[in-house]
């Protein structure tokens, strides 16, 4: 590693490996701070505080930087998620996607890209089938978190469907979602493993802070909150305290994309959601039930 850290843990370590790449581009391409300037979009005294040690970019303007170094896709890969992670860690604002009418996120420029026919209307994110995802992940699943987002169920009739989610390698981390066979219901769940259950319904009752009946054609505002210390996750609908209940063992890393309007279940894209999502944000903190309600407005 070429007495780099091999992991990435600390903004010391961070900006430690941001420093080696700077100076091998400097070296090996000659090029000095004008030209990194004016190809990165940033200020000269910007960029050079950045590799000192004195702080590091967000991730926006960091990945913009590792494309101007040629940084390999791997360890490109391997730098900015670890960037989200220090950002997930200091409990800040980590994402708010409005979602109306760009896929923009206004806190950390970390954008959601559209598929399989997702489209953006005046009124949020319209799935029909589709779904938004990032390129990786947004929450820590191992530390403090809450994901929020106002939903609207056009069709009640699918067993699940998840309204946002973070993807792990076979199962989604957290989802938050409707579920029919619960009643129907508004479901927070986390999954034991990465591993899927043999009964679904079991691993879904088991593992998951289930609230009062679901409502279609209606907008909701829902919010799940994850402490690692006591491994309860909470479920709030439009503010108000809904259900709880507690993982019994420490919870693992999903480190997929965040996404909305879909789930992951044995390792494929499931629980589609049918309707409309806008307003998702997520947290690196555990949010109060005050801070819930201020969210939910």
């Amino acid at each position: 590693m070429d007495g780099r850290p091999a992991r990435l843990g600390t903004t010391g370590e961070l900006a430690e490996e941001l420093a080696h790449w700077f100076r091998s581009w400097v070296v090996g391409t000659r090029r000095g701070r004008r030209s990194l300037a004016r190809h990165a979009g940033v200020a000269t005294s910007t960029v050079y505080s950045c590799f000192e040690g004195r702080r590091v970019p967000h991730e926006t303007t960091l990945g913009r930087i590792l494309h101007v170094l040629d940084v390999p896709e791997p360890d490109r890969l391997r730098i900015l998620r670890a960037r989200q992670t220090l950002a997930a860690r200091s409990g800040a604002l980590l994402a708010a996607w409005p979602l109306d009418g760009t896929p923009t996120d206004t806190e950390r420029g970390v954008d959601l890209r559209l598929r399989d026919g997702a489209r953006l209307t005046p009124g949020g994110l319209e799935l029909g089938g589709g779904h938004a995802s990032t390129d990786g992940p947004v929450v820590d699943t191992t530390g403090p978190f809450t994901v929020a987002a106002r939903v609207y169920l056009t069709d009640p009739s699918p067993y699940f469907a998840a309204a946002v989610s973070q993807d792990g390698r076979r199962l989604s981390g957290v989802s938050m979602l409707y579920s029919r066979t619960e009643g129907p219901r508004w479901c927070l769940t986390m999954h034991e493993r990465d591993i899927p259950q043999s009964g679904r319904h079991v691993a879904v009752r088991a593992e998951s802070a289930v609230s009062s009946p679901a409502r279609a054609e209606l907008w909701t505002h829902l919010a799940g909150t994850f402490s690692p210390e006591t491994r309860a996750m909470t479920l709030y609908v439009d503010g108000r305290f809904a259900a709880s209940a507690a993982l019994p063992v420490p919870m693992w890393a999903a480190e997929g994309p965040f996404c909305v309007g879909r789930g992951k279940w044995d390792g494929r894209d499931h629980d589609h959601w049918p309707g409309l999502v806008r307003d998702v944000r997520a947290w690196g903190r555990c949010l109060d039930p005050a801070a819930v309600r201020e969210a939910a407005g």
